[in-house]
C-alpha cells in the first residue's frame, strides 16, 4: 500500500544540479519512503538525526506509523486526530492519505461512531476549508473522490461484525501435534476439526473449500467482500480454542493450489510427485492466522511437552527476548529484529514454517562482501507453498553467523538464499523467514507477547513449571 504519495519528493528536487546536502536529504526521503511502502515501521525512526529539518508531512508519518508497527494503534489514533484537525494546513494534500489512515484504525479498532466523526469531519469541515485555502480544483476533486471512497469504506465494514473473544474461567493448556506443522483439533461452529497454527497468514482463518463444505459454510451466497475478490470472505459464529471462545471470526475460503500438475510439467519424478502430495494433503487444511493469535493476548508454546499455553500471570525473566513488530494495519506480518553476518535485518516470524531460516537475495545483492555463498546442484530446485510450486535459487550461505536478541547463535540447518517477484510487495517488509525449528532451538518454551509486543524464550521449561502450578 502506498501510504504517502511523493509530492514531498517532488518538492525536494527543485534544482537541476542539486548541493551535496540536497543529495543527502533525497537519499534519506527514499529510504523513508522504501521504509514506508514496504511495512518496515521500526526502521522509520533511524532514517533522520533529531537535528535533522523535516517535512511536517514525514514527521507525522513516522510517529504515527511507528505507533502502527508496535502495535499501538490507540497511540497512532491520538497523534493523527491531534495533528489533522488543527494542523492539516501543514501536510498539503498529504491530509487525505492522513485521513484514510485514520480511518482504516478506527475500523480496525471497531471505533465506528469515531470514524463516522472523521468522515464527518472530512465532508464538512477540512472540503470546504480546503478549497478557500488553497483554491485547487484538481486537488478539491481528490478531496471529493476520498470523501466518496472514505463513504463507501465505512458502509462495507460496517457489515462485517467484530471479532470478539470471552474466555471462561483460567486460560487451560491445549496440547498440539507437530508432523512438520504445528497442528491442534478444536471447534468450529461447534465442530471439531483440525487446524494448523500459522504467524505467516495474515487472515485469521484460512479454509479450504472441501472443509468449508463439510461445515456448512455458505460461502457462494454469504461472502461479505467483493464479489470481484479472489477469495470468498464469511464470517464464522464461533471457533473455540481451550476455554476461549472466538465470535464472528473472519475465514477465507482458499485452497493450497495442487502442485501436482507443474512438478509433472518439470518431469519430476515419482517420488518427489508422490512427496509433494504429502505434504499437499497435510498442509491442505484449515489454518489459524495472525489475526486470531494477537487476539489471544498471549500465546506461549511448550516445545518440551507440545502444547500451547496462555499464560495471564507475570512470568519470570526470560533467557532472551526481542521486540516485534507488525507491517500493517488490516493484513500484516509479525516481524522481529536479527542479524546476519553483522548485517541488520528485519525478519518474520512464522511458526507455520518448517524451514530453520531462509534468507532474501536482496540482503545478499545489498552486500556482496559480507555473504559467501555456494549453489549445491542436488538441492531441489523448487518448493511447495500454499500458492504452488515456487522456484528456488539452490543458492546457500557459506558459514553464517546469526544473532538474535544479542544472543550469537550457531545455525541448525543450512540457510537457504531465496527470491522473491518484484510485485510481492508484503514480502519486502522482512529478509529473513525464521520457521518454528528456528525458535525450538533457542529453547524449550516461548512466548508471543502482543501487550508488550516481545518474543520471550525460556531455555528451560522448569523455570516457569512452579508458577503455572500456582
Amino acid at each position: 500500500m502506498k501510504y504517502l504519495r511523493l509530492f514531498i519528493l517532488l518538492t525536494t528536487l527543485a534544482l537541476s544540479r542539486p548541493s551535496l546536502a540536497q543529495l543527502q536529504k533525497q537519499a534519506q526521503l527514499s529510504r523513508f519512503f522504501d521504509a514506508l511502502n514496504s511495512g518496515r515501521f521500526s526502521e522509520l525512526g533511524q532514517i533522520y538525526a533529531p537535528t535533522d529539518s523535516v517535512a511536517p508531512s514525514v514527521k507525522l508519518a513516522i510517529q504515527a506509523f511507528t505507533e502502527v508497527g508496535k502495535n499501538r494503534y490507540d497511540l497512532a489514533i491520538d497523534l493523527l486526530c491531534k495533528n489533522l484537525r488543527t494542523n492539516w494546513r501543514l501536510y498539503g494534500d498529504e491530509a487525505l492519505s492522513f485521513s484514510n489512515l485514520l480511518m482504516n484504525l478506527y475500523v480496525a479498532e471497531r471505533r465506528y461512531d469515531d470514524a463516522e466523526c472523521q468522515y464527518d469531519w472530512l465532508k464538512n469541515t477540512y472540503a470546504p476549508a480546503q478549497l478557500q485555502y488553497y483554491q485547487n480544483l484538481t486537488l478539491n476533486n481528490a478531496v471529493s473522490k476520498c470523501i466518496e471512497e472514505t463513504y463507501k469504506f465505512l458502509e462495507e465494514n460496517r457489515k462485517i461484525p467484530q471479532m470478539r473473544i470471552v474466555c471462561k474461567g483460567e486460560p487451560k493448556p491445549i496440547k498440539f501435534i507437530l508432523d512438520s506443522h504445528i497442528k491442534t483439533r478444536l471447534k468450529i461452529n461447534q465442530t471439531s476439526e483440525m487446524f494448523l497454527w500459522d504467524t505467516g497468514s495474515e487472515g485469521a482463518l484460512l479454509i479450504p473449500h472441501r472443509y468449508a463444505d463439510a461445515l456448512g459454510l455458505d460461502y457462494r451466497n454469504k461472502s461479505v467482500n467483493s464479489k470481484d475478490a479472489q477469495d470468498p470472505l464469511i464470517i464464522v459464529d464461533s471457533l473455540i480454542i481451550g476455554n476461549f471462545t472466538l465470535y464472528n471470526v473472519p475465514a477465507f475460503i482458499h485452497d493450497m493450489v495442487n502442485p501436482i500438475p507443474a512438478l509433472y510439467d518439470r518431469r519430476a519424478s515419482e517420488k518427489e510427485l508422490h512427496d509433494a502430495l504429502m505434504v499437499y494433503e497435510a498442509s491442505n487444511i484449515p489454518i489459524i492466522g495472525l489475526p486470531v493469535i494477537k487476539h489471544l493476548e498471549k500465546l506461549g508454546i511448550d516445545w518440551k511437552n507440545n502444547c500451547f499455553f496462555f499464560p495471564k500471570k507475570t512470568l519470570p525473566a526470560p533467557t532472551l527476548q526481542e521486540q516485534m513488530f507488525v507491517t500493517g494495519v488490516k493484513y500484516s506480518k509479525l516481524i522481529t529484529p536479527f542479524s546476519i553476518n553483522s548485517v541488520r535485518a528485519l525478519a518474520m516470524i512464522d511458526i507455520g514454517s518448517t524451514t530453520f531460516a531462509d534468507m532474501h537475495k536482496n540482503l545478499v545483492n545489498a552486500y556482496p562482501k559480507r555473504f559467501s555463498t555456494i549453489k549445491d546442484v542436488n538441492a531441489h530446485s523448487y518448493s511447495l507453498t500454499l500458492y504452488g510450486v515456487s522456484d528456488t535459487t539452490n543458492v546457500f550461505l557459506v558459514k553464517p553467523s546469526l544473532t538474535y536478541a544479542n544472543q550469537l547463535l550457531l545455525p541448525k540447518e543450512r540457510l537457504k538464499v531465496i527470491g522473491y517477484r518484484d510485485e510481492d510487495q508484503d514480502m519486502k517488509s522482512w529478509d529473513v523467514q525464521l520457521g518454528y525449528p528456528f525458535f525450538k532451538s533457542l529453547g524449550e518454551v516461548m512466548v508471543l507477547d502482543f501487550k508488550e509486543m516481545k518474543l520471550k524464550i525460556w531455555r528451560k521449561r522448569d523455570e516457569i513449571k512452579d508458577l503455572e502450578k500456582k
